[in-house]
């Protein structure tokens, strides 16, 4: 019971489009807490500042970020719990925006989400056309 009803956070969208007619890439990450609470379970954990925030981190092969973070604070995640409308959805899940331009063959980005209470959640693309 306590694991259908905890966190869990996962990657649910990553979009790669190219800028015009440069070589450089956007990639935009969509994570998601797909559990029934929230990534940091309770008001109380938060009034204390005991929990820990959702926190995104990329990893790049043959390329180089041309804008954003490599480690992202994402902050905490509303859970199902939470979301029974169209606005409470849109807390359930943030977004990370990155620009990245390959710089030879086999480029690639790693993305990684973690979250204290809602786990780990990892995705690697390619980042060649």
């Amino acid at each position: 019971w306590l694991a259908e009803v905890s966190p869990l956070v996962e990657i649910t969208d990553v979009d790669v489009t190219p800028v015009a007619q440069t070589e450089v890439l956007r990639v935009v990450v969509t994570v998601e807490n797909q559990g029934y609470l929230p990534t940091n379970i309770s008001q109380r954990a938060l009034d204390a500042k005991l929990a820990v925030p959702v926190r995104a981190a990329i990893e790049l092969v043959n390329a180089d970020l041309v804008s954003g973070k490599r480690v992202t604070d994402l902050g905490h995640l509303s859970g199902r719990r939470d979301a029974s409308s169209t606005a409470g959805m849109e807390r359930t899940r943030r977004t990370a925006e990155y620009v990245v331009r390959p710089t030879g063959g086999r480029a690639a980005m790693t993305f990684t989400v973690r979250s204290e209470k809602g786990g780990t959640a990892r995705r690697s693309i390619s980042l060649n056309r």
